[in-house]
C-alpha cells in the first residue's frame, strides 16, 4: 500500500466521511472568481474575505513546504426538524452542536500525528475555515463533490451537509482523485428556495442579502438565525441526507431553536447579531 492510500484509510478511521488528496497547486481559476465576487461587493460586512486573497490562492503562502493537500469532510446532518413557530428562532443545522472548527481540527490533529508516526519527516498545517483558504475549492479539486449553484459543495452521499477541512503536507503523495462532474444541470431548486433571493445567478451568492438584519428580512427568513439554509435543504434533504455518526458532538437539542425576542434581534446590525447567535458564526476571524 502507498502512504496516500494509508492516509485515506486512516482519515476514514478518524471519523471523516470523505477524503481526497490533491497537489498543493495554486488555485488560479478559483482565485479569479473570488476576486470578481469581492469586486462586486458580495462579501458585504465580511471584511475578512477581502484580506489575504493571495493566501487563499496559493497554499505555499499558508504553508511554504506544502506539496500535497489532504481534504476531508464530515457529515453533520441530523433528521430533527425546526418548529414552524414565529416565536421560536431557527438555528441552522451546522450550529446545533459543538463548534465544528474544534470537531474537525481535533480529528485532523490526530491524523497528522498518525502520519508523522508513519513518516518522521512529515510536517503539516491544519486549516478549518478560519484560516484564509478556499475550503470549497479544495473539496471540489479533491473530488469530494461538485460546486452547486448555491455555491456550496454537494457530495453525492451527503449533499451539502458537510464540514470541510484541509491538511497541507510537505510530502509528495499519490493523487488519483479526479474532480467530480457538475450534476446540477438545469436544476434551480436552491435558487428557488432561497428566502432572500441571495443567489443572484447560478454559483453566485450575494451575502448582503443573506443575513436577517432588518425586520422585513426576519419575516422572510421565517425567523432563522445563523444563515437561512433553505437552499441547502432544497438540494440536500430531498436527495442525499443521511444521519451523522457524530450525533453526540453535532447535535444538542437546546440549539435547534432559540427562544428569544426575535424582532429586536433581527433589528440589530450584523456585528451585533454575530455576538448573539450562539457559537459557530461568532468564531473569531
Amino acid at each position: 500500500m502507498t502512504l496516500a492510500k494509508n492516509i485515506r484509510d486512516r482519515a476514514l478511521f478518524e471519523g471523516f466521511n470523505k477524503v481526497g488528496i490533491v497537489g498543493a497547486e495554486s488555485l488560479d481559476n478559483e482565485g479569479r472568481r473570488l476576486k470578481e465576487w469581492l469586486a462586486r461587493g458580495h462579501h458585504g460586512e465580511m471584511s475578512w474575505m477581502a484580506r489575504d486573497v493571495h493566501k487563499r490562492i496559493s497554499p505555499q503562502e499558508i504553508f511554504p513546504q506544502a506539496r500535497s493537500v489532504v481534504v476531508v469532510a464530515i457529515n453533520y446532518f441530523t433528521p430533527h426538524q425546526h418548529q414552524e413557530n414565529p416565536a421560536t428562532g431557527k438555528v441552522s443545522r451546522y450550529a446545533w452542536g459543538d463548534d465544528y472548527h474544534d470537531v474537525v481540527k481535533e480529528k485532523l490533529l490526530s491524523l497528522l500525528s498518525w502520519i508523522k508516526g508513519q513518516e518522521p519527516s512529515a510536517e503539516g498545517k491544519i486549516c478549518v475555515d478560519i484560516q484564509p483558504t478556499m475550503d470549497k475549492a479544495w473539496a471540489v479539486r479533491a473530488g469530494l463533490g461538485w460546486l452547486g449553484k448555491h455555491s456550496n459543495v454537494i457530495t453525492p452521499e451527503y449533499g451539502s451537509w458537510v464540514f470541510i477541512g484541509e491538511l497541507f503536507l510537505n510530502l509528495d503523495l499519490d493523487r488519483d482523485i479526479e474532480p467530480m462532474e457538475d450534476h446540477c444541470g438545469t436544476c434551480t431548486l436552491c435558487i428557488d428556495a432561497c428566502p432572500t433571493a441571495a443567489i443572484t445567478e447560478p454559483y453566485v451568492v450575494d451575502s448582503t442579502s443573506v443575513f436577517p438584519t432588518q425586520r422585513s428580512n426576519c419575516a422572510r427568513l421565517s425567523y432563522r438565525l445563523i444563515f437561512p439554509g433553505g437552499c441547502m435543504a432544497a438540494t440536500s434533504v430531498r436527495m442525499f441526507a443521511r444521519g451523522t455518526g457524530l450525533r453526540k458532538r453535532l447535535l444538542r437539542r437546546g440549539l435547534v431553536h432559540v427562544k428569544e425576542m426575535l424582532m429586536p434581534i433581527c433589528a440589530k446590525s450584523l456585528s451585533s447579531l454575530r455576538r448573539l447567535t450562539l457559537n459557530v458564526f461568532a468564531a473569531a476571524r
